[in-house]
């Protein structure tokens, strides 16, 4: 049902929030511990958080961090420059302070449902304000932080405001919803890993087990064809995966490439990031992902599992070498059989909650743009 717009309205931002605040225009000195310091690579384009690779702030530094404003739960913070259009929410237990390009606003509950504003920031109405403010300096793109107040906002009356957000939000609830079932599941294999092979001392193996290494029990798969960000959509047959911390680069409806299934999963590994995932359904690869699977026998599940997380990104370089030249301890190939039906389920309940929640997001990111800007009423949802 289209909705009338003759209830919205047109208002500067300033008329919604109760503040507003940029970040400091320095950067503290790094610590081992403490409070974050937030930056604009803790928020994802799709609009959230991600502590996987935080730096933190001395407690004895942290008020001199803080004296612009210090981040509360429900704040909307978001970037003015380089990489503009991210904007997150600030969760409960948050604390920190916000990094060098960053702003944040806390809304007035009488002006503004926060999480309606939210979802609006990723409307089509306000990126083409953003794209109207926008100052294209020689380097990177700001917009201009003194002018903010006046950028403005299309809302509807509060009660619109507020099912608008319960719409969008039970999305984002049934997929966070999903993420923690994904986590566990991924906790409950590494678990199953550990207790089976944790205590496993390389100076006195166990018999039947060797010493290799890694290049010895893994072959490096023919790449096929290599999807560029050009070359992919955001739905599709087959999907293509990248080395980034994202799932996925996107989709095309070619042939895949590689023809994984449960039974049968191939492994990538993010040459520069050191990514690593076990696909169980068919695929293709974005650049810099090296394809793997297993050999002499052992299933690619006990593989994939013994040398995950073996290397890690410090420097900016290939890594698929510094891999295959690891050490590792090898079990009898029917033990490693037998761990590999004990959580073949495990990754093929991992692989169905992750393909729920893209048709979830795509349903989502179908709905926002529709809703926030009253193309869709509510009415009736």
């Amino acid at each position: 049902m289209k909705m009338s717009h003759q209830n919205w309205t047109k208002v500067p931002i300033k008329e919604l929030y109760s503040g507003f605040w940029d970040g400091p225009h320095a950067t503290p000195k790094e610590a081992d511990s403490g409070p974050i310091y937030l930056g604009i690579k803790n928020i994802t384009e799709d609009g959230h958080l991600d502590f996987s690779d935080i730096r933190h702030i001395a407690e004895e530094d942290f008020p001199k961090w803080i004296k612009r404003t210090e981040p509360k739960p429900g704040d909307i913070v978001f970037s003015y420059e380089a990489t503009l259009n991210r904007y997150a929410i600030i969760p409960e237990g948050f604390r920190g302070c916000l990094g060098r390009r960053l702003a944040l606003i806390r809304t007035n509950p009488e002006a503004v449902e926060t999480r309606f504003l939210y979802y609006y920031f990723f409307g089509e109405e306000w990126r083409k304000t953003v794209s109207k403010w926008k100052i294209s300096g020689a380097t990177v793109d700001r917009l201009p932080i003194i002018n903010f107040p006046e950028f403005e906002v299309h809302i509807p009356p509060l009660p619109i405001q507020r099912k608008i957000a319960d719409v969008l939000s039970a999305y984002d609830d049934l997929i966070e919803v999903n993420a923690r079932r994904i986590r566990v599941l991924e906790a409950m294999a590494q678990s199953v890993y550990r207790e089976w092979f944790g205590n496993v001392d390389a100076k006195s193996l166990p018999r039947g087990w060797e010493m290799v290494r890694v290049k010895s029990v893994i072959e490096r798969l023919p790449k096929g064809t290599v999807y560029e960000q050009d070359d992919v959509a955001e739905k599709g047959e087959v999907i293509v995966i990248d080395q980034s911390r994202a799932e996925f680069l996107g989709f095309h409806n070619n042939a895949p490439d590689f023809d994984a299934t449960p039974e049968n999963p191939i492994a990538i590994f993010g040459d520069h990031t050191c990514k690593m995932q076990l696909l169980v359904r068919p695929f293709s690869i974005g650049p810099n992902v090296v394809p793997f699977t297993s050999t002499k026998g052992y299933p690619i599940h006990y593989v994939f599992s013994l040398v995950n997380g073996l290397v890690e990104t410090k420097d900016y370089k290939r890594h698929w070498n510094d891999l295959v030249d690891k050490d590792i301890a090898l079990p009898p190939v029917k033990l490693a059989n037998q761990y590999a039906e004990k959580i073949q389920p495990i990754l093929a309940q991992q692989d169905l909650l992750m393909k729920v929640n893209r048709h979830l997001r795509r349903t989502r990111d179908l709905l926002l743009p529709r809703l926030v800007s009253g193309e869709v009423g509510v009415e009736g949802l």
